[in-house]
């Protein structure tokens, strides 16, 4: 799994924007926190299930590029075994939709996993599945 920092069994941060999961991995993505003026947020959270049942430990993961909200994302598996975590499209600070993407990982290995840009899509897109 990509490198983390344990922070807490909980999300102290509430998100408007959240979520992803593909089998045992979930992930809390961008999103805007829940005060009157809003924050944007470019944070990545990974949920680390405990093996005994327990209730987990979210964990930082390295940060977006850009702040995004109504973000689409999915982790893909390459050809090569290799997993990527990808998020493209939603809402910027001022809520232009977005265009743009990009894509975190390598997921596991002992490096450090970041994110780098991909291609932008033809059209803006916001709120997708």
């Amino acid at each position: 799994m990509c490198a983390t920092q344990q922070i807490s069994e909980t999300i102290h941060l509430a998100r408007k924007t959240i979520v992803f999961f593909d089998f045992l991995q979930m992930f809390a993505l961008g999103g805007r926190d829940g005060g009157d003026a809003y924050n944007f947020l470019s944070s990545v959270l990974r949920f680390e299930p405990a093996a005994n049942g327990g209730l987990g430990d979210w964990l930082s993961a390295a940060p977006m590029a850009f702040k995004r909200y109504d973000v689409a994302a999915h982790v893909v598996t390459h050809s090569n075994g290799e997993q990527f975590l990808y998020a493209v499209g939603g809402r910027d600070a001022s809520s232009t939709p977005l265009a743009s993407g990009e894509r975190l990982g390598p997921l596991s290995g002992s490096g450090l996993a970041s994110w780098t840009s991909i291609a932008n899509m033809a059209q803006t897109r916001r709120g997708l599945p």
